[in-house]
């Protein structure tokens, strides 16, 4: 840390940070990936929360997880002897341990009972694995030297833009639950346009930015956004 400090000064944390495994559940993943094995229905009840492979930390996992995703896609048993027999096809079972991995994973695994609470365990895990990667590219981007004053706007243009796409997805959210987070998130930008510019032309150009970063126009936010007043008002 001494050196960190001498060659980093006040950066120093986080290039020490650099050198700290990154946040992981290999546990979690062993009970999500043992009880697809033994519960029929396991994968079904999981599957819209692992949104990637890459949620799992462990290069196997991510492998085994594939096997397990394209053979329940296909409405085909995600059972041991299916998931090996896929792995055994594709060239793969070797390269995650053969099959004394199978056979420890499902016998590591009591029940497949709490497999969605383990699924947002490691969704969380990922989020903050792709946090901290981002974390290093800002600082990156921060030392180029290309980087000048006249350009700065357009750096930070790129590091808005980078963090809109880490946050599109909530850890753990389910697909329904994404789409009316970002339902809500919409509405409350409008809202804070029309509560706080009283300007009426420079509003209108507000919110005909908001609409062009949405795909559709102010006019139609707008409206939604009363439309969704109107709603609440009624539910209450």
């Amino acid at each position: 840390m001494v050196y960190l400090q001498e060659r980093y000064g006040r950066d120093a944390k986080a290039e020490e940070d650099r050198y700290q495994l990154p946040p992981q559940n290999v546990e979690s993943e062993e009970a999500i990936l043992g009880g697809c094995l033994l519960d029929p229905g396991c994968y079904d009840r999981i599957k819209d929360l692992i949104t990637t492979p890459e949620m799992f930390y462990i290069r196997s996992h991510q492998t085994i997880w594939r096997a397990i995703a394209a053979l329940g896609k296909k409405g085909n048993p995600t059972d041991l002897m299916s998931v090996t027999s896929d792995l055994k096809d594709r060239g793969k079972l070797d390269d995650i341990g053969g099959i004394s991995k199978m056979a420890h994973l499902v016998e590591t695994t009591v029940s497949a009972v709490n497999a969605d609470h383990y699924a947002k365990l490691i969704s969380t895990k990922y989020h903050q694995r792709r946090l901290i990667h981002v974390g290093h590219e800002f600082i990156e981007w921060g030392y180029e030297a290309k980087v000048r004053s006249e350009n700065i706007s357009s750096l930070f243009e790129r590091v808005r833009s980078r963090i809109e796409e880490i946050t599109e997805f909530s850890a753990g959210e389910s697909p329904l639950e994404r789409e009316r987070a970002r339902f809500e998130s919409k509405l409350k930008e409008v809202e804070n346009i029309v509560l706080n510019i009283e300007e009426i032309a420079f509003r209108d150009e507000l919110l005909d930015k908001l609409g062009k970063k949405y795909g559709t126009t102010g006019e139609k936010l707008i409206a939604r956004y009363y439309k969704s007043l109107i709603g609440s008002k009624n539910g209450n």
